[in-house]
């Protein structure tokens, strides 16, 4: 019976994980789009940062260990960016943007197989870190 009752407790929950999730992924591409004008906009940093960081976190405590790699990945990534010592380069935003639409796909699959905690994603270390090389150097 605890079983049963864990996994109804578990399924509002996740619905509410697939709520966020896509407010947060909605966020994100908005920040980019807008990075794409202003890369130094702080405002829009802080809040790509913010947005995968608190993902990161709601994605493990709701046991999704890929998409919380994803998601501190992209974290990472942004943090050097943060003091505003520098603009965000289009090659860091570019590659956020191609993690945005794995994520995406990863939201899709949670919602038609809300039972099942295993996902299929790239390792997001590759995904990433050819961007992250690349921080320092030109677009």
């Amino acid at each position: 019976m605890k079983d049963l009752r864990e996994q109804l407790v578990m399924e509002e929950y996740l619905d509410d994980f697939l709520s966020e999730f896509r407010q947060a992924l909605a966020s994100i591409n908005a920040s980019l789009d807008a990075l794409e004008s202003a890369p130094d906009d702080i405002t829009e940093i802080n809040s790509l940062y913010r947005n995968a960081h608190n993902m990161k976190g709601g994605s493990n405590a709701m046991g999704f260990p890929q998409l919380g790699a994803f998601f501190l990945a992209i974290e990472r990534l942004i943090a050097p960016y943060r003091d505003g010592g520098k603009p965000i380069s289009g090659k860091v935003t570019g590659a956020i943007r191609v993690a945005s639409a794995s994520l995406g796909k990863a939201h899709l699959t949670i919602r038609l197989m809300k039972s099942d905690r295993t996902l299929s994603l790239e390792n997001p270390a590759e995904l990433l870190n050819e961007a992250a090389d690349h921080r320092a150097g030109p677009d």
